[in-house]
């Protein structure tokens, strides 16, 4: 660069000529703007690479969101499933004490049954037992 603002005419090379300056701008003014417009590229190529990173980044997030909905909908149908568990399991203890029950009932009323005919039976020939007695002391 320095070489572009001196006067190669001269023997020195030590003194500027007043158009070297314009002339050392001239020669690389292609290389600044190839130079600025790879540049302009670059910003543009890394502001696209941004949004595109704030969109898949959205995505994540998004996905995460999605995954931590999805992962509370489990628990609670593995909690719900549990609390059906339960209430099957509780559900049937009672099933086997209405079972049980209602077979010593039934044989409570069986026994209550058989004990009641037996009195009534007896009830009866005693009845008709008096009633002869009392008509054989009529007869006689």
């Amino acid at each position: 660069m320095q070489k572009a603002f001196t006067d190669s005419t001269h023997p020195e090379n030590r003194f500027c000529q007043p158009y070297s300056a314009i002339l050392a701008w001239a020669q690389n003014f292609p290389f600044y703007l190839q130079h600025a417009a790879q540049l302009n590229k670059l910003i543009s190529d890394v502001s696209k690479a941004k949004k595109e990173l704030e969109l898949k980044n959205e995505k994540v997030q998004n996905i995460k969101n999605v995954v931590a909905s999805i992962e509370e909908n489990i628990q609670n149908l593995q909690q719900s499933i549990q609390d059906d568990q339960q209430r099957s399991t509780l559900f049937d203890h009672m099933h086997r004490d209405l079972q049980e029950k209602a077979r010593y009932e039934q044989s409570t009323y069986v026994q209550f049954e058989k004990i009641f005919f037996q009195e009534l039976e007896q009830f009866v020939i005693q009845k008709k037992l008096r009633q002869g007695v009392k008509n054989m002391m009529v007869r006689n």
